[in-house]
Order: structure tokens, then sequence, then C-alpha cells
């Protein structure tokens, strides 16, 4: 008998150890239990869909656990001893993985409890309701007949074996565990009646199921893949893609409940999800340009050194070494370092001050352009700075900024955040007006306060006021002092667009029609 498992402090009959093999379609190992039970204590979601369609079908536990282990497990291979109630799970099981979309979704799931979960949880409520009321009260019978079997057989055992620790009352048990089997004979009759009716009731409904599981798939592959496009954005267009399951319930990339999180905002989120959607095609292009820089490490020419760096070596030092009588001469002045090469100024990465992102969170930003909002498309800009950031170990400072005193930064040391964190930013919107002039002020305090100077400010607003006369002059002092730079995108407008050329580097105008590639590039080449 399967024994329930208290798994993390939930109480679920799902939750299960020492299961019958004779009760499920595929062959599973302790590995598979415990990954099944993992998911299940730890998706709240997966957990009570599981527990209303068992309302309904009493075979469902073990359906639910195949279905998953089919979409889990690298090569699910079907049990050749299964039960008459259970074949009907195993039937359903066979239409759902003869398809190619089965096939396809599968790759994206093996090994991530969490996608298995997502997709068993999509599929399995359309399959089981796909077999029809009928076919299901004919299964819960048939269930239910085995079940009754089961125990009037163990009941016969037991009075057998209380008959021989008590031999002066081995006359009745013998009777009673006699009842029992006569009993058990009746329910193998019924069983023997009921099974062919559940065969015939599934081959009536084999191409239902099928279809409502290949609709069901279709599903399931966009809902997996959101999670996994977003997984990626919050890591920063990261290629790290690995959330298998580990040892010890881990995932590589992310944790279990990190992921299951993210999932259950996503279906209750509309505009984290359109984030999310959007965001992946600005880190590729990010990270694009970021790939796609030359090197200018060195840039500047100061002078002459001596030195054996021979990238800088002066071509008539060079020339020394084709010359057979002073080619050992340039060998001993190589070995000494004492070769004249070009002394180069460096302009790395490193030292370089954050990259602060200016969002205007005023109410006009949720107004519809380019088929989102303009609040959408700042956020996924926001979320590309963020695989800049990351890609050239820089820190980066999220500012939001709407009316007087409506004012937040997030700060992400090294582009490095947990996903709530990450979260919370995407999600934060004021509403109401645009005080720029105090989210300027705040800019220069994170400026101050940074360890190197060069940092890049990114201010994205679909219309700006007016500053004061010693904003402009403290903010350009202070581009000169700590060599700031500023770029500037004005959505769907140019209201502001002197002002801001002003105090910005560039300004870009982000216009409600056409191609936004080249501004992205401009603002992801810093």
């Amino acid at each position: 008998m399967a024994h329930t498992n208290r798994d993390e402090g939930v109480d679920c009959p799902l939750i299960q150890t020492d299961i019958r093999p004779t009760t499920q379609g595929l062959v599973f190992d302790p590995f598979d239990e415990e990954s099944f039970n993992t998911a299940v204590s730890g998706f709240q979601k997966f957990r009570e869909t599981l527990e209303e369609l068992t309302g309904e079908l009493e075979t469902a536990p073990n359906l639910a656990r195949d279905v998953y282990w089919s979409f889990e497990q690298a090569v699910p291979r079907p049990s050749q001893n299964v039960s008459a109630a259970f074949r009907s799970n195993q039937r359903v099981l066979d239409e759902i993985m003869e398809t190619g979309t089965w096939r396809e979704l599968h790759v994206t799931t093996e090994g991530d409890p969490v996608s298995a979960a997502i997709a068993t949880l999509t599929v399995l409520p359309k399959a089981i309701d796909a077999l029809g009321q009928q076919l299901r009260k004919n299964i819960n019978e048939l269930a239910q007949a085995e079940a009754d079997l089961e125990r009037l057989l163990d009941d016969a055992d037991t009075w057998r074996a209380i008959a021989a620790e008590h031999p002066q009352h081995a006359a009745a048990c013998e009777s009673r565990a006699q009842q029992a089997e006569r009993q058990a004979e009746q329910q193998q009759q019924h069983i023997e009646t009921l099974a062919p009716k559940v065969e015939q009731g599934m081959d009536e409904h084999a191409d239902g199921v099928r279809m409502a599981a290949r609709s069901a798939m279709d599903e399931a592959q966009q809902e997996v893949e959101n999670l996994q496009n977003a997984m990626d954005a919050l890591n920063g267009g990261s290629e790290d893609k690995g959330f298998g399951l580990g040892g010890c319930g881990t995932m590589p990339g992310g944790s279990m409940a990190q992921k299951v999180e993210l999932a259950r905002r996503l279906g209750q989120d509309t505009q984290l999800r359109r984030v999310m959607e959007v965001a992946g095609r600005f880190q590729r292009i990010a990270l694009a340009t970021q790939k796609s820089k030359v090197d200018h490490s060195w840039t500047h020419l100061t002078g002459i050194e001596m030195g054996n760096d021979l990238s800088r070596v002066l071509p008539a030092e060079l020339a020394l070494a084709d010359d057979p009588l002073l080619s050992m001469e340039f060998d001993r002045r190589f070995l000494e370092g004492q070769l004249f090469q070009y002394k180069l100024k460096g302009n790395d990465n490193v030292g370089r001050g954050p990259i602060i992102v200016m969002l205007d969170d005023s109410s006009s930003m949720r107004s519809s352009f380019r088929g989102m909002t303009a609040e959408v498309w700042a956020k996924g800009a926001m979320l590309g700075m963020m695989a800049v950031a990351r890609h050239q170990q820089r820190d980066l400072v999220v500012l939001h900024f709407a009316g007087m005193h409506q004012i937040k930064a997030f700060r992400f040391i090294k582009s490095q955040s947990n996903h709530a964190e990450m979260i919370a930013c995407i999600e934060l919107f004021f509403g109401g007006g645009t005080d720029l002039e105090s989210a300027m002020r705040e800019v220069l305090k994170i400026i101050d306060e940074a360890a190197f100077n060069n940092a890049d400010v990114i201010c994205i607003s679909d219309g700006i006021t007016n500053i004061s006369e010693s904003m402009y002059i403290d903010w350009t002092r202070r581009r000169q002092e700590r060599d700031m730079r500023c770029y500037s995108i004005l959505i769907g407008t140019r209201q502001g667009a002197e002002m801001l050329k002003q105090i910005s580097n560039e300004v870009l105008f982000l216009e409600a029609q056409g191609d936004d590639g080249n501004l992205l590039k401009t603002v992801f080449s810093v």
C-alpha cells in the first residue's frame, strides 16, 4: 500500500512513498518519486489542481505521476504489469506521448521539475475531461472494485494470522476468512465485467484525448517558454539555461522556489509577462552590441617607454629582429624589457562608475504605444541595460521617479540581484506627474557616492518639464568632474528635447512607428 509522506510541512495525500508499480503506467524509481513529491510540495497551483482532479477521477493521482514523469524523465519507459483499473491511465499516457507535440515539449521539460509540473497541470485536466463523464464513472467503479478486492484479500490473510496466534478461535477466524474470500471472488467477477467496458470506452475516446492533449501541450509549450525567457531576462540575458533537478532538489541557475514564484507571477500579471517578452529581444541586442564592440582597452597614445610588449614595440625596433647581425641584440633587449614601445593610456571597464537608468513612472507612461505601453518598452530597455552592466561587471541603479516625493532607487551591485528584488523593481509604478529635478538630484547623490568616475546615465521618459538653473549648473559641473555621460530617450514626443540636449550627450527619439533597433544599439553601446 502507498504511504502518505509529510514533506516540508505540506499535508497532502498526493505526496506518497512505496507506490505499487501495478498502479503506474511508467517505470519509476525513488528519485522519480522524490521529484514528483518535491514538485507537489513546492508548487501550490500544481498541488491544488491535482487535488481537484482527484475528486473527478479516482486514478488521477497516479495518472498525474505518469504524465509528470513522461515530461520530466529523460527516457520514459512503459510498465509491463499494470492492473486493470490503471490501464486506462496508460492508454491516456500513450495518446499523449505518441504526438509530435509531446516530443517537442519534452525537450524543454526534461530534467526540469517546474516545467514538467506546468506541462502536467496544463495537459492533465483537458485529457481527463476528454474521457467523458460515463467513462470516468466506469474507471472510478473499477478502481474501487480493485481496492475492495485488495482489502478483502488482506482481511482473509489477517483472519488466518489471528487463527494461528489464537487456536481456540481458529474455527471462527477461518469462517471469517472464507467469507472475505467469497466476497473477493464476487469483486473479481465485477472487475472482469467492468474492465472490458473501460477498455471499449478508451477506444471510443482515444482520438478526443489525443486532440485535447495536443492542444494543451501547445499552450504548455508557450507557458514554459515564457517562464524560461523570464528567467533569462532576470539573469541579465545569461546563456546559462540549466534548471534541471539537482541534488537535494536544487536547480542550477535558480531555485525551485524562485521559478515557481515567477511562474505564479507571470500567470497573474499581464504587465510583467509583457515586459519579459520584450526584454528578451532587448537583451539579445544589448549582448550582441557589446560583443561586436572593437576592443579599445588601449586607446590614447601618450608617449614612448621601455618594455617588451611586442604589440606596442616600435617598427624600428622590430626591424632589428630581422637583421642577422642585430637579432641577438634585439633578443637581449627583449629579455631585459629595454625595447622602445608606445606608451598608451588604458580605457577599459575596470574602475567605471555605475549605469543609472532613470525610469519615468508618470501616469502617461501607461498609454498605448507600439502595440504595448511606454512603460513596458522602458522596462524592457532597463533589463537590456542590466545585460550591458552585467557584461561589463558594473553596478546598476534603477531610479523610478514621478511626481514630488515619488522616487525610489534599486541598487544592484555588479548587476547581481535576487529575482524577488528585480521583480519588485519591474512591478513598481508610481503614476502621477514628472518631477525630473528631484530625480536628477538623486542621481548626483549616487554619482558622489560611487567609488569610480565614468558613470553612464540613461533617462527614459515620454515628456520632460523644465529644471532650475541651479540644477543645470550642478549637473553640468558633475558631468565634467566625474566624466559622467548621459543619454536621454524621449518616447513618442519631443517635449523637453531642447532642455534635455543641454544636460545629455545625446537625445534619442523613439517614434510610434519604425524600427527601434538603431536607437537600442546606440544606448547599449555604452
